[in-house]
């Protein structure tokens, strides 16, 4: 407690007027100061904010100080009757960037449909296409495929083998020509560029 009255004696030494509040506030907050205080805040930011902007913005409407240039006649409103409607009508609008979207998504199914269509045709088995065709004409032609085959790699044996010496004897000839038409080898005699030398060598 010494401390105190220490305290206090060095405080009246001080200010005589400060020692005499015995912490008592002398000044009055009004009543519901600290209820409006944000609303008055507020309010003066907002009228700093125009009273800076305002000049700028527009010289003529700041040097009008918030006073209507207008006037609506007396009982205006209450005499208006034009009726508005309701409800408004739903307005749905397609943009172009969302419209290309739509058309390349479709483009791009229509590509992917297509070519899975075509490899589909593609792939159909062959007896699937071949229904109307008897099985004779088949037979016939795979034979005709194993024939042509055969003659093929004979051919290429012959073409092949450079041993192999022709021996082209007048009876060989005159034996292969024997179903030649006489006319037809007296017409391939008569042509101008046959030269008969050149055959027999």
């Amino acid at each position: 407690m010494a401390k105190g009255r220490d305290i206090q004696n060095e405080l009246n030494d001080i200010s005589q007027t400060v020692a005499n509040l015995n912490g008592k506030s002398p000044f009055a907050i009004p009543t519901n100061y600290f209820d409006r205080f944000p609303q008055i805040i507020m309010q003066k930011i907002e009228n700093e904010e125009l009273a800076k902007t305002e000049p700028l913005l527009s010289p003529l409407l700041a040097s009008l100080k918030e006073q209507s240039p207008f006037e609506t006649p007396p009982h205006y409103f209450s005499q208006f009757t034009v009726e508005l409607p309701e409800t408004k009508a739903n307005v749905f609008q397609i943009g172009f960037k969302k419209w290309m979207g739509y058309a390349a998504a479709a483009c791009l199914g229509g590509m992917i449909f297509g070519l899975i269509y075509l490899s589909k045709q593609n792939q159909q088995p062959v007896s699937m296409a071949s229904t109307s065709v008897s099985k004779e004409v088949i037979e016939s032609y795979l034979n005709e495929i194993d024939l042509l085959d055969q003659v093929e790699t004979e051919m290429e044996i012959v073409l092949n083998d450079e041993n192999l010496q022709v021996d082209l004897s007048l009876a060989s000839i005159s034996e292969m020509l024997k179903d030649i038409p006489d006319k037809d080898i007296s017409r391939f005699l008569d042509q101008p560029s046959y030269d008969e030398s050149k055959s027999l060598n």
